[in-house]
């Protein structure tokens, strides 16, 4: 049987609600544009905010506002919430891009150490593009070569959230590549619609996860890729929905 689920709109069509659900009831979360905050606010048993915890976690936000470039960052995460699940996955990496060039963190980013890749093969696509000046197709392919040593972006991606001390798992993988189906119009021959959207779940939570962790927040955050959505130290993989690492 096809898996089945629903897009809630409001009356000027924005999407507000997100829900994907497989046969016979299989329970899975809500991916809803609101109240899904990155950190609990308010005891595991619920009940009133915690002031305290909201004042420390602004406080920090704040302060690293112009710093981090937040409001671009931010800006990408908002247009997230209201965007269809094939979109969020571009926008939710777009605000991990922002994040990583405004943080860039201690790391080469490259294969193999730039003065080799200068030493050993420049040389050599220097006498190629010496050969073959007068053809702009050998052009182009010569200057996309001199930038291969570079990590493609998935990869950067992957190596900033590690610098950070975020534990990257299956989940986490499979949340950064995803992007690259919906960017590039890969084929996605049959994914279920409900894996879809518990994966941007997961780039959501990855976005959470770096900023608490660029702007020196030392507390829990909000797993939203599990069920009963619990917490979880930064630095600990996501769950997925049994909190088994599995989606």
């Amino acid at each position: 049987m096809n898996r089945v689920g629903y897009t809630g709109c409001d009356e000027a069509m924005n999407p507000v609600v997100q829900h994907a659900e497989v046969p016979w009831g299989t329970p899975r979360p809500d991916h809803s544009t609101s109240g899904f905050p990155p950190v609990l606010w308010s005891g595991a048993t619920g009940g009133a905010i915690d002031a305290s915890k909201f004042k420390e976690l602004a406080d920090l936000m704040l302060a690293s506002y112009d710093r981090l470039n937040l409001e671009e960052a931010l800006l990408y995460y908002w247009l997230a919430q209201v965007s269809f699940v094939e979109i969020k996955f571009i926008l939710y990496h777009a605000a991990l891009e922002s994040l990583a060039r405004s943080a860039p963190l201690n790391g080469s980013g490259v294969h193999v150490p730039q003065a080799v890749f200068d030493r050993e093969v420049r040389p050599f696509l220097d006498d190629l593009e010496a050969n073959h000046l007068d053809d702009p197709e050998w052009i182009r392919l010569l200057a996309k070569l001199r930038n291969d040593n570079q990590y493609g972006g998935a990869r950067q991606l992957t190596e900033f959230l590690k610098a950070l001390g975020l534990e990257i798992g299956k989940i986490e993988d499979e949340a950064l590549d995803r992007r690259n189906y919906f960017a590039h119009g890969k084929s996605l021959h049959y994914t279920p619609a409900d894996r879809n959207a518990d994966l941007t779940l997961a780039s959501q939570t990855l976005v959470n996860r770096a900023v608490l962790s660029l702007v020196g927040y030392k507390g829990q955050y909000v797993d939203l890729t599990t069920i009963g959505l619990p917490e979880r130290n930064l630095n600990e993989k996501l769950g997925g929905l049994n909190g088994d690492g599995k989606l």
